[in-house]
């Protein structure tokens, strides 16, 4: 039967090989196996339990390892202490002392342990040093192989090259009777001045103010940082409504370089609250005991950087894993609803892809259902993205620059134009560096075009890492005759690079895909050539197979024929495409519509498309100045005049019978 307590006498160690120099056993009860079957029921060593002196009016409480001793003369009313320990905690041989196992029996994880440099310093303690000696990392060796950490444990000769010093320590997690795991990748050291007390420095951080939890600062994702800070607004304050949130959970998502790192980054320097990471390689229980830190020092923040790496399904464990990181989320959620308020405890995790990477068992509402995707930018994203980065370029020159760079850096991410701007300082430094420039006497140094020109060359998009690409360096003079296919290639690739707000007016969505067909030999793909090295394109030869999916899939189970659009639909289509231009007052839909009769959507679509075409065209072409920006009804019926019937009858006829086989009989 599992007994709650024993009480036993203090006794030295029997062997005194126990005794390690290096503090490692140090906090360990050394009981008989009987002891230790009496209190957990099993030999499993390492369980934290709780030491208390009885028969004293001094009371004296302490944690510790129980272990078994291997020796089998051992007296179930012994209990066997190293000398470290008792010079610490202050028992004594022949102490009468009661053990009990404590309510959690796994040693939490150090969070912060506070030293001081114990006993007066030697004569050369290195503070003279131009580099003055940073002991934490020393004193952190020394902690990390003692592994069990006490206040009160001494830490003797520790050493930096020929400086040595001892340190005591005075507390574990800003607690004075606890035992605590140090492990260098989680545990902070504090080192105290000597004179300085423990009071001083918990009071001086306690006086640092708490930051708000807004993500700023984050060029090139405006939309994507709204709904991140939108989740966030949920932290510190009660629910509106019953049940408002229901995880304290969120999912940053994208490809390599998009900026999840970053925009966690932000999170963290908000200063909200305690920041613990968990990275990939954190075991299980180091894990929980992260977790466990954040409820107890909230506010805190939780961030799990490479979700897909720490769940790999090449991690043995990897289920276990799973299911503590779902139990903690279940925590806190239940939690807020208890409360009707989230804990003040905000966990962040990002991952490559979402649907791929977080397992169905995490993607519940309690749990990581939050989550935005961070896209590949645009255009004006990457001109923000670049500003951010403030390249040093002439301020006369600075915004054509870049607004240049941002048109010709097609599929670059945030990360890539961070690159591609400090290649471009390097090839600064480099062409300096060959001129024989001195840097002490120099005139402010800016970026050439050359220069950036270069660094273009020499910076690959992330997309494109695997991906064959060879540019291609074919011109217009290369390309005999086609001069109207020089004109259609031209325009579009202009209307798409334009960012000019006005022209959005009469064209919304320009067109971007052109099919060239005809017989081999007929200049299609070298003039899909020039056009990409004319406009700073990246040029992809795909065969057409390579496009096709030879899976249907299940859409087969449900066939629904859709013809061509009535005269109401028609209408409907040309208000849905009309809508937001600029139009004159002559344009008559009802007309367009009568007009457009066998027309299918599509079809409307290009003939919108084509008269804003038009009115472009005429527009560049006005020498007078007076040509309005408008469509005009004569020009949304010289391109429905253009523009020919593909739906014949013979086709409907084919469709309509060849649905028939799908209705019930």
């Amino acid at each position: 039967m599992v007994k709650k307590s024993i009480d036993a006498k203090v006794r030295p160690l029997s062997n005194t090989s126990l005794e390690k120099a290096s503090l490692l056993g140090a906090a360990r009860l050394y009981v008989s196996k009987d002891s230790l079957i009496s209190l957990t029921g099993n030999l499993d060593n390492g369980k934290l339990c709780i030491v208390e002196r009885l028969e004293t009016e001094e009371p004296l409480r302490r944690e510790a390892a129980l272990w078994v001793l291997p020796d089998k003369n051992l007296s179930p009313n012994v209990v066997m202490m190293t000398r470290a320990f008792q010079d610490a905690t202050g028992f004594k041989i022949g102490d009468q002392v009661r053990i009990s196992l404590a309510s959690d029996t796994a040693t939490p994880v150090i969070e912060e342990v506070v030293v001081q440099e114990a006993g007066d310093p030697g004569q050369d303690d290195g503070s003279e040093a131009y580099h003055p000696p940073g002991w934490e990392f020393s004193i952190s060796i020394s902690l990390d192989r003692a592994e069990f950490i006490f206040p009160g444990m001494v830490l003797e000769g520790v050493t930096i090259n020929k400086l040595r010093r001892s340190f005591k320590v005075l507390s574990v997690n800003s607690q004075k009777e606890n035992l605590g795991k140090f492990v260098l990748s989680n545990s902070n050291v504090r080192l105290l001045a000597p004179g300085d007390s423990e009071d001083t420095g918990a009071a001086a951080l306690a006086t640092e103010p708490a930051g708000d939890l807004v993500v700023s600062q984050v060029p090139g994702l405006a939309r994507q940082v709204k709904v991140i800070n939108a989740f966030l607004k949920g932290f510190g304050r009660p629910f509106w409504v019953k049940d408002e949130r229901e995880s304290s959970a969120f999912v940053i998502h994208g490809g390599h370089g998009t900026g999840k790192t970053f925009i966690m980054q932000r999170i963290a320097d908000t200063n909200w609250g305690k920041v613990h990471w968990i990275k990939p390689s954190d075991k299980l229980v180091t894990i929980k005991d992260t977790f466990k830190q954040a409820q107890t020092q909230q506010p805190s923040i939780v961030l799990i950087d490479a979700l897909e790496e720490l769940i790999s399904k090449d991690r043995q464990n990897r289920e276990a894993v799973v299911e503590a990181i779902a139990e903690e989320l279940d925590a806190l959620s239940a939690t807020a609803k208890a409360q009707n308020a989230l804990s003040r405890v905000v966990v962040i995790a990002s991952c490559l892809d979402y649907m791929t990477d977080v397992p169905p068992k995490l993607q519940k509402r309690s749990r990581f259902r939050e989550n935005i995707a961070l896209p590949i930018p645009r255009a004006t994203e990457r001109l923000e993205i670049l500003n951010f980065f403030d390249p040093p370029i002439r301020p006369e020159d600075k915004e054509s620059s870049l607004s240049s760079l941002a048109q010709k850096t097609h599929a670059y991410n945030g990360d890539d134009l961070a690159n591609l701007v400090l290649n471009a300082k390097k090839i600064l430094g480099n062409r300096l560096d060959d001129a024989g420039v001195d840097p002490e006497n120099a005139e402010p140094q800016y970026l050439t075009r050359d220069d950036m020109e270069q660094a273009l060359r020499i910076t690959r998009p992330t997309a494109m890492h695997d991906i064959n690409l060879k540019p291609p360096t074919i011109h217009w003079q290369d390309v005999g005759g086609q001069e109207n296919l020089k004109k259609v290639l031209t325009r579009m690739i202009k209307n798409t690079k334009n960012t000019n707000p006005a022209s959005r007016h009469v064209l919304r969505h320009p067109p971007k895909g052109l099919l060239l067909y005809g017989p081999p030999g007929c200049s299609k793909t070298l003039s899909a050539q020039a056009m990409a090295t004319e406009s700073s394109f990246n040029f992809f030869a795909v065969k057409g197979a390579e496009l096709l999916n030879m899976y249907v899939g299940e859409s087969e189970r449900a066939v629904l024929y859709v013809g061509p659009p009535d005269q109401a639909a028609r209408e409907a289509v040309f208000n849905v495409h009309l809508k937001g231009l600029a139009l004159a007052s002559d344009v008559d839909v009802q007309t367009l519509a009568t007009k457009a009769d066998g027309y299918s959507g599509a079809e409307i679509k290009a003939i919108c498309n084509e008269a804003g075409l038009a009115v472009l065209d005429r527009y560049d072409e006005d020498e007078t100045g007076t040509e309005k920006l408008e469509i005009q009804m004569a020009d949304l019926v010289a391109a429905l005049e253009r523009t020919p019937r593909n739906i014949t009858r013979e086709m409907i006829e084919t469709y309509e019978e060849w649905s028939r086989q799908f209705k019930k009989t």
